[in-house]
């Protein structure tokens, strides 16, 4: 059997490594990138910690895999009659093909902020804005007086927690201008997390407070000219806006309409057994799964499938898809979290240490044990510095 699995993720990487390990074949992992992206991780790089902590090379993940082809390619267009998918440099047949390929970012048509906001959903796009903020220090001598974070969701509310303090450490390091620097986190709902309780909400916001980050409620972002950013009734001047506040399935997946049903809330339709199209299964962020969209999830969804297509493969008895719900831990400045595990929650320090557990849980998924335990010492924000 030949499996094609697009996406280096966790969701795509998990399932090649699942598949590996029971022998059922060939597999080739398709991503547009050689590395593998840990973005509980990649916020800490935004703020000068080492990349190797965020990145790990695909191949080095699966070295002792030689059934595993990777290929450095992006995915184009499908044809599932000749079980055929076709990308940039060429094509490739499949028996089984598996769609990991995350969400991109969607900037809910704002006038200026598509060219003119950074990202931080990609390495290249954490350098872009690292960069911005050497070049304030070294060449200006002064920093934005207002660093604007827009999306109050997980992505934003980490990387507030992780920019203030990091700003105001620089600031005194090297003695800049412009002492008053603000991060200020605008979501346009009058919580934060919304998906989380309104009391999660209030501690969360609370926490990012007492940090320094001035959080601005329930005020739609309407155009940004590079000089100022125009809320509901409100401008705020600066030249650096962040851009967390939309996201949407890949493009790919409305690009070939014929094989995929799109749902109401903008993502794809899959069978209890996660499959999209005949032999086309879908996981991760695009999938319509509850729960989908985080890494225990995507984690799960591809031990799930090598299991599936291995009693597939076999004859055995196949078993649905069951989505469990995951822990939510939401890390907020230094040796901070907000932990909720099956309506219990802890916060702080302890909150913290259950944080950095999970991480580890999820490093060892994808690594071997010596190489799991180096990658998460790594990654400690509080050894941030630059």
């Amino acid at each position: 059997m030949h499996t094609v699995i697009v996406g280096g993720g966790f969701a795509g990487v998990k399932t090649a490594l699942e598949l590996a390990k029971r022998r059922t074949g060939k597999i080739t992992l398709i991503s547009d990138k050689p590395y593998f992206l840990y973005h509980a991780a990649l916020y800490a790089t935004a703020t000068g910690s080492n990349p190797e902590e965020s990145a790990i090379d695909l191949a080095d993940i699966f070295a002792d895999y030689n059934s595993v082809n990777i290929v450095k390619d992006t995915i184009i267009a499908l044809d599932p009659a000749r079980n055929m998918v076709i990308s940039k440099k060429g094509s490739y047949v499949y028996d089984t093909l598996v769609l990991a390929l995350g969400s991109v970012t969607s900037f809910l048509d704002t006038s200026g902020i598509q060219g003119s906001s950074f990202g931080v959903k990609t390495l290249e796009e954490i350098h872009k804005f690292h960069q911005h903020i050497k070049n304030e220090m070294i060449k200006d001598r002064h920093l934005d007086k207002n660093y604007v974070i827009v999306g109050g969701g997980p992505t934003g509310v980490e990387l507030a927690g992780v920019l203030a303090p990091y700003i105001q450490k620089v600031t005194q390091k090297h003695m800049l201008k412009r002492a008053r620097v603000h991060v200020q986190l605008v979501e346009a709902k009058n919580r934060l997390l919304p998906a989380l309780s309104k009391s999660a909400s209030s501690i969360i916001k609370q926490r990012l407070e007492k940090i320094g980050v001035k959080v601005i409620l329930g005020r739609r972002v309407r155009s940004f000219d590079r000089t100022h950013i125009t809320l509901d009734g409100r401008k705020i001047p600066t030249k650096t806006v962040i851009w967390t506040a939309g996201q949407e399935i890949n493009p790919f997946f409305k690009n070939n309409p014929e094989y995929f049903d799109i749902t109401e809330s903008g993502k794809v339709v899959v069978n209890p057994y996660l499959e999209a199209y005949r032999d086309i299964y879908v996981l991760g962020d695009c999938a319509e799964v509850k729960g989908s969209g985080t890494a225990p999830a995507a984690l799960r969804m591809g031990t799930y499938l090598a299991k599936h297509l291995e009693r597939k493969l076999v004859g055995s008895p196949l078993r649905p898809y069951r989505p469990r719900r995951s822990p939510v831990t939401i890390p907020v400045g230094d040796n901070w979290a907000y932990v909720e595990c099956l309506n219990i929650y802890t916060k702080g320090r302890l909150g913290h240490v259950m944080r950095r557990r999970f991480e580890l849980s999820a490093y060892r998924q994808i690594l071997p044990e010596s190489q799991a335990r180096a990658a998460w010492s790594a990654h400690n924000i509080k050894n941030m510095s630059e």
